[in-house]
């Protein structure tokens, strides 16, 4: 696994659909712009120098998980190989 941290520089809050069951229902959307931390101590130093570059964009339709993520918000990411047999 590789962690990685990063921190939210923008939301974007728009309107969209998506299909539940056989229609179409009117949803809320954001959309969540992440960039590396950086610093000059500490942990984002760390991380920082390791990923000094890098950006990350989510479009969320659930609420639940969209609320989450707050401007200047910083979060880890974690990468983890998913095994052979889950693949398509």
């Amino acid at each position: 696994m590789v962690r990685a941290k990063f921190y939210v520089t923008q939301i974007n809050l728009s309107k969209g659909s998506k299909k539940e069951g056989d229609k179409w229902v009117k949803v809320n959307i954001r959309t969540i712009h992440l960039s590396p931390v950086s610093g000059n101590e500490g942990e984002n130093k760390i991380f920082g120098d390791a990923t000094p570059m890098g950006r990350i964009e989510m479009t969320i339709y659930n609420p639940d998980a969209f609320n989450q993520f707050v401007i200047d918000g910083e979060y880890y990411v974690d990468f983890k190989k998913t095994p052979e047999e889950d693949k398509l």
